[in-house]
């Protein structure tokens, strides 16, 4: 904790607000042999680990972010598997899905409840979505002005 402490000391004092990423794809390997997010026991332990951080480094840290992109761990993660932990699973991936998001309502309630003058929230990864009707529109147009 006496890294980041002196890390976050240093931005502070150098007039940049710290930003301070809780979950970024990187649960700890015993939490993952119990089932990882899919195991309702980690969203306790990550409430832990968050209350400690925020005991920690409080109101040092302008900004708190709960989860980095949890499509990523929920999806691509337990129902893809194209990212750790590989697991390709539907009902799995819904429980850590849930989990992660419990998660996250979890903390922020522990960090209003600490009243911390910080801010917080998840960031979410977003994509465009076309519905399929509008790619028909699209392709028709597109075939129209190229053929004619």
């Amino acid at each position: 904790m006496a890294f980041y402490k002196s890390i976050i000391s240093k931005l502070n004092r150098s007039g940049i607000k710290p930003s301070v990423t809780l979950y970024h794809w990187d649960l700890p390997q015993w939490m993952e042999d119990k089932g990882g997010w899919a195991n309702r026991e980690v969203v306790e332990h990550f409430v832990t680990f968050s209350k400690t951080c925020f005991e920690e480094l409080g109101n040092d840290v302008e900004f708190w972010i709960t989860h980095n992109e949890p499509f990523c761990a929920g999806i691509l993660g337990y129902m893809e598997g194209v990212h750790a932990p590989g697991i390709k699973d539907v009902a799995t991936s819904l429980r850590a899905i849930h989990h992660i998001l419990l998660s996250h309502g979890q903390v922020v309630n522990l960090f209003r409840k600490l009243d911390l003058t910080g801010e917080i929230g998840i960031t979410l990864n977003h994509a465009p979505v076309v519905a399929i009707l509008t790619l028909l529109k699209i392709s028709w147009l597109q075939t129209t002005m190229m053929v004619g």
